[in-house]
């Protein structure tokens, strides 16, 4: 959401300011200077207190306003007051929000420091808590005709028990404590198109999961099925684990970290797995202590059948967008997301080039697979990630299926493997390259080629007519939760010989 200044016809924006001038002549550049620094005070039943210092400055000494319009829903404004130097200012309601009367004592009195006053209200819709996280979405302020904003400054301030910052667009020039408060400083360009301020508090997102894989062997012969359960990931994903049910007949991880589990199957042998489990989602806030490093970096900047990144169309754009930064512009600017497309069953998977040829058919596939393939033509090591992504509006962070969502990571040589999701940050407007969320579960990397391993969800067979992803926010971790990696160490010690435990057991080597 936007505060905008001056506008005729931008009625469908949720705040609008209006500014009246006493002739009706209109010059042709903005005719004020607008410098804003407003304060967002947060409380626990999710209102904001909001203070807008105003200061409007003529650039033509022909011109002075006499009335300054504040154009909101009603439903989200409580108690509005404005105030200036000279005591309370007027203000009448209209059909949209309020108007202020800018006395001629105001304006005459104004310069060379302009015209200054000071709005309060009460925002009801700031903050809202889901599962573990507060998540903040405040209105900012844009150009418009008459007026330029030549200074933004945004100081949000929350309550401690809220937690840690883990999620900031923009990302704030400064932040520090005070008597039981954090406070969050944001500079906003007077060119910028941030669509709001988009925070999340805590420590970290829980979800329950619930996966079921249907495997069916409609072969004459012995199969062996391969199922991709959630994998943990350093400083990202932590898995815990209730139940695998049926156990695997073997585990094994590869060089992405996928866990694997494989199932032999007998001709015409049906079997369902499930998962049953819980994910913990935290974003690193810190750079890690040592520089990662990549076992064969070259395996993920090679072409295979969607990253086709050996194309000359790809290659030479590769050339002009040389690095993730430019890469994730280009491809946000340059493919729409169609929703209609997303309707039709099956869907097909584009590839990188025939995306890039058709950009206004794009999903989620086309946007990660394009992605991918002009950071591997660049010499940059890239991956796709293949996930759940917990929304509430599907019209504003729209997904390819009804469960599935892809995205990607390129790796960084100071901070590892970093995602990024050029489908949200298109649909949304918000920076999904600089700042990530909370609400993407990963479910399969898919970093040596661009078919395997199947994520959960991509298990359907017409002999099971069920669901296969379950994904809801959780309270808690029960205590008869195990984390991934200690259910696997008991998945190996169990397939142990007895003389092996018993040795291990001997000598200490092995408490369960």
């Amino acid at each position: 959401m936007r505060f905008l200044l001056i506008s005729t016809y931008l009625s469908i924006l949720l705040l609008m300011f209006c500014i009246h001038p006493f002739t009706a002549a209109f010059a042709q550049d903005a005719m004020f200077d607008n410098k804003l620094e407003s304060s967002f005070r947060l409380h626990d039943d999710g209102h904001a207190s909001v203070v807008h210092k105003v200061t409007l400055q003529s650039n033509n000494s022909k011109y002075y306003p006499d009335s300054f319009s504040f154009q909101i829903d009603p439903k989200t404004l409580d108690q509005f007051v404005v105030n200036s130097r000279f005591g309370q200012l007027q203000s009448q309601p209209t059909e949209d929000g309020m108007r202020i009367i800018l006395p001629a004592q105001l304006s005459s009195d104004s310069s060379p420091s302009g015209i200054q006053f000071e709005m309060k209200y009460t925002y009801l819709p700031a903050a809202s808590q889901k599962g573990h996280l507060w998540e903040v979405s405040l209105p900012v302020f844009v150009n418009s005709q008459d007026i330029s904003l030549s200074l933004q400054r945004y100081n949000v301030i929350v309550p401690d028990s809220w937690g840690g910052l883990q999620v900031a667009y923009p990302v704030p020039i400064s932040s520090e404590k005070y008597n039981g408060e954090s406070v969050y400083t944001f500079e906003v360009q007077n060119n910028s198109q941030l669509p709001e301020l988009h925070l999340v508090f805590g420590s970290f997102q829980l979800y329950d999961l619930n996966l079921r894989y249907p495997l069916v062997n409609e072969s004459n012969d012995d199969t062996i099925f391969v199922v991709t359960f959630p994998p943990p990931i350093a400083n990202y994903q932590k898995i815990f684990v209730n139940t695998i049910d049926p156990e695997p007949d073997t585990i094994e991880m590869d060089t992405d970290g996928n866990v694997l589990g494989k199932y032999l199957l007998k001709p015409n042998e049906q079997k369902l797995v499930t998962f049953i489990g819980q994910a913990q989602i935290q974003i690193p806030q810190e750079l890690p202590q040592q520089s990662p490093q990549l076992a064969e970096p070259l395996q993920y900047t090679l072409p295979d059948l969607y990253w086709e990144s050996n194309d000359d169309m790809i290659q030479n754009l590769a050339i002009e967008l040389d690095t993730p930064t430019k890469i994730y512009q280009y491809i946000t600017e340059h493919l729409t997301y169609d929703a209609k497309r997303a309707q039709t069953a099956p869907v097909e998977r584009y590839g990188a080039i025939k995306a890039l040829q058709h950009p206004d058919e794009s999903l989620c596939m086309e946007f990660t697979d394009a992605t991918i393939a002009l950071l591997r033509a660049a010499e940059i090591p890239a991956r796709e990630i293949n996930g759940y992504t917990f929304i509430n509006k599907t019209d504003v962070q729209p997904i390819a299926t009804d469960v599935l969502h892809a995205w990607v990571q390129y790796w960084d040589t100071n901070r590892g493997w970093i995602n990024i999701d050029p489908t949200w940050g298109s649909t949304t407007g918000r920076d999904y390259f600089n700042s990530f969320d909370n609400d993407h579960v990963i479910f399969a990397i898919k970093g040596i080629t661009s078919t395997k391993p199947l994520p959960a969800g991509s298990y359907r067979d017409k002999n099971y007519n069920l669901q296969t992803v379950k994904v809801e926010l959780a309270d808690k971790t029960p205590s008869s939760l195990v984390t991934f990696e200690s259910w696997l160490d008991q998945y190996t010690f169990n397939r142990l010989p007895w003389w092996k435990k018993w040795w291990l057991k001997v000598t200490g080597q092995w408490n369960s």
